[in-house]
């Protein structure tokens, strides 16, 4: 009995021992990891905080390349308005300047007529009251035609009582819209704005039909644009006179269709030097009549 006793209070004793090895081993290596965490904080935080500063260094590296993108539209940005501003130069030239180069075909007439009106204002002249032309037609404002008798005979209507300025002006466009068709029609030739201006004046006086059958327009067609030009001064007589008034308009409508024609810096035309080529030129020989044709 009591070497059983002894016995077990030593097993208890060694059983004791290994129990508290195992307790204060187990302390010993979690003091240990203790330890080792606190080491292991610092360099965690050490790695995070050198990421953090690589990735700074990187975002600062994008936004200045950003920055350099950016400012790369504006300078395109700057050079297209460079580019959109240069038209402006060319659009601020004068008018005259850049209509006399300004081709129109048989179809498409020119926008400008301010040539073409110069011309009809200064020859055709404004009569408030029904005149008879050089033709001997009944005619009002700028030469539009009422009837092909003298006023005493021609049925006036609506022109009985005259009409003003403005009314005037008003026919004077519709007349020569018509002109301006003939000449687009009848013309198979390129012109200039001068060239237009000039036919479209004289078809205004003569009429198409006298237009389509002249040797001018033959000339003009076959592009004999001299020969044209000096056709202008044969149609100078109305039922047999050779008359002042027709010289000088044709002396000026070949100025125009050679575009010679210019206008005043007050903006009207400068008709001194085609006017006083008609008083110097020596007649023709064989002159043309706007009533009869050739």
């Amino acid at each position: 009995m009591v070497v059983d006793r002894i016995f077990a209070e030593g097993l208890v004793t060694v059983y004791f021992s290994i129990a508290v090895s195992i307790v204060m081993f187990a302390g010993c290596k979690s003091t240990l990891n203790f330890f080792q965490k606190k080491d292991e904080v610092p360099a965690q935080s050490a790695q995070e905080t050198s990421a953090d500063t690589r990735e700074r260094a990187r975002l600062a590296t994008v936004a200045t390349s950003s920055t350099r993108e950016a400012s790369k539209p504006t300078r395109a940005t700057s050079t297209y308005t460079r580019e959109r501003a240069r038209p402006a130069t060319v659009a601020t030239r004068p008018t005259r300047e850049a209509s006399t180069s300004t081709q129109v075909t048989l179809t498409s007439a020119p926008e400008n007529t301010d040539l073409m009106i110069g011309l009809l204002k200064r020859f055709e002249g404004y009569r408030p009251r029904c005149y008879d032309d050089a033709a001997e037609y009944a005619t009002i404002g700028y030469g539009h035609l009422i009837d092909r008798k003298p006023c005493a005979s021609a049925k006036l209507g609506e022109f009985r009582n005259g009409i003003d300025r403005r009314k005037a002006e008003k026919l004077l466009e519709l007349d020569l819209k018509v002109a301006m068709g003939a000449v687009s029609r009848n013309v198979k030739v390129r012109l200039d704005i001068n060239q237009y201006s000039a036919l479209a004046s004289f078809t205004y006086n003569l009429g198409e039909t006298n237009f389509r059958r002249s040797t001018l327009l033959r000339k003009l067609n076959n592009s004999d644009y001299t020969g044209a030009a000096k056709e202008f001064n044969r149609w100078v007589m109305a039922r047999g006179e050779r008359l002042e008034g027709l010289k000088r308009r044709r002396a000026c409508e070949t100025e125009a269709f050679l575009g010679n024609l210019e206008f005043t810096p007050d903006g009207d035309l400068n008709f001194n030097s085609c006017i006083s080529a008609a008083f110097t030129a020596a007649p023709v020989s064989d002159p043309l009549d706007i009533v009869f044709g050739e």
